[in-house]
């Protein structure tokens, strides 16, 4: 308009340019792009999926109409980046069909199905195909989908929270009771008008090693999973593989105009929701490191890195360790390092998968330097947990020991003393699951995570 052309991508305003021939504008090839790698002054060798042509210049209102029906049919987001109403999207009489305002740290991946006036979508995916939506049976296309929905102008809209598709100890410790596991990664799910059942399939790197009749859908109000409702089997729900596929979601677990925000949890610890860190922590001897870590599961785990930093932000590999890969049983890890205290204050150490995928886990700030040490064994415990002090005489130092449950409330801080040592912590008759013990005393801080069977 005015003899300027505005070129947007993904619903987000890119460059303004005054003509054809601009050398600010954006070149698009619309061709199979065979020709175009071998021609350094082509912009693109991507096929175009749709062209449409309208008469007149659309308005805003009308621009965010036509990304939204492009954006559900091909799986590509609206973005949110420039605030306000930029990563809305619209249905054909104007309604809001998703509010990237209503949780603005679920914007990513946004995917839909749904019907309205021509528009006819049932079945989509994320572009990187971790997340899968669709009506009946999942086919080749969505015209190859033989599923109806039942009321026009309806849709089920859903965006995720950019967490890992596995299971980790921030994860764990946001679950409703009687959940194990569940996995970081959320959605939000926005339904409108929507009556009819569908199906989530969600990414799994290792779908055999996972029993179906452990997993439950959790469905909550407002992201925080620790009183989130709890659905299964008995619910109408069913689980296969395919990844992980949830099928039978309907209006009684998200009603129509309703917001909910779900993930995957495990009612058994078996089902691991890949990797488990029991504890990572470390001791002295002399005025080298030996660091020691501990998983309860894996699945898909490549190797862990551990890594060093003087300052406490530039970090560099100091050494890496193989994984087992896969496996539903602790795993003792241990890693030396000789010198590491002439380089290195802190300290953390890296999870990687075979998918390139990571998480991290900090330790405290360490320092070997002229130190004693201290190590608890056994981490999975029946009725005693062993504290050894190495080089550290208890009646000149002595030690408090106080043991936490997962949510931070002190249970027990009493310990018997074997010898000069060897202190006794007993545990009988506490409740099986996670707890931290906390062992301090002079310039002794150090946490241990132990589990009681």
């Amino acid at each position: 308009a005015g003899g300027s052309i505005l070129a947007r991508v993904d619903g987000e305003a890119l460059t303004t340019f005054t003509s054809t021939n601009d050398p600010s504008g954006i070149r698009i090839d619309i061709n199979q792009g065979t020709w175009a790698l071998s021609d350094p002054n082509q912009s693109s060798d991507s096929r175009v999926g749709e062209l449409i042509i309208y008469q007149s210049k659309l308005s805003d209102t009308e621009i965010a109409k036509v990304e939204s029906y492009l954006c559900q049919k091909y799986g590509i987001s609206r973005k949110a980046t420039a605030g306000g109403s930029s990563g809305d999207y619209l249905s054909y009489n104007g309604s809001t069909i998703w509010d990237a305002s209503a949780a603005s740290d679920y914007n990513n991946d946004v995917i839909g199905i749904g019907t309205d006036c021509s528009f006819l979508q049932k079945q989509s995916r994320s572009l990187d195909d971790s997340v899968r939506i669709f009506i009946s049976s999942l086919a080749t296309s969505n015209a190859a989908n033989l599923g109806s929905i039942s009321n026009d102008e309806s849709f089920i809209i859903m965006g995720h929270n950019n967490g890992l598709l596995k299971a980790t100890n921030a994860s764990n410790s946001e679950a409703p009771a009687g959940i194990e596991r569940r996995i970081e990664r959320e959605w939000r799910i926005k339904n409108t008008n929507f009556t009819d059942s569908y199906s989530l399939e969600i990414e799994w790197d290792s779908a055999g090693a996972v029993d179906l009749s452990h997993l439950r859908l959790l469905v909550d109000d407002d992201g925080d999973f620790s009183n989130a409702s709890i659905y299964g089997v008995a619910d109408g729900l069913s689980f296969s593989f395919g990844s992980i596929i949830v099928g039978g979601i309907g209006p009684g677990i998200i009603p129509a105009g309703a917001g909910k925000f779900v993930t995957l949890g495990s009612v058994d610890a078996t089902t691991a929701l890949p990797v488990e860190l029991s504890y990572f922590e470390y001791s002295c001897a002399g005025n080298h490191f030996i660091f020691e870590w501990e998983t309860l599961s894996e699945i898909n785990s490549s190797h862990f890195n551990l890594m060093g930093s003087a300052d406490g932000t530039g970090y560099s590999v100091i050494g890496s360790t193989k994984a087992m890969g896969n496996s539903f049983s602790p795993i003792h890890y241990t890693y030396a390092c000789k010198d590491c205290s002439e380089k290195y204050k802190y300290f953390k150490m890296v999870q990687v998968d075979f998918d390139g995928n990571s998480t991290a886990y900090p330790l405290a700030e360490g320092n070997c330097e002229g130190k004693g040490s201290v190590r608890v064994f056994p981490t999975m415990v029946d009725n005693e947990i062993n504290i050894v002090a190495e080089n550290i005489d208890f009646s000149n130092f002595p030690l408090s020991c106080m043991l936490f449950d997962n949510i931070g409330n002190l249970v027990r801080n009493n310990w018997i003393e074997k010898s000069d040592e060897i202190l006794l912590f007993d545990v009988t008759g506490l409740s099986t699951g996670m707890y931290h013990l906390v062992v301090s005393g002079g310039e002794q801080n150090q946490t241990f995570t132990v589990v009681k069977q």
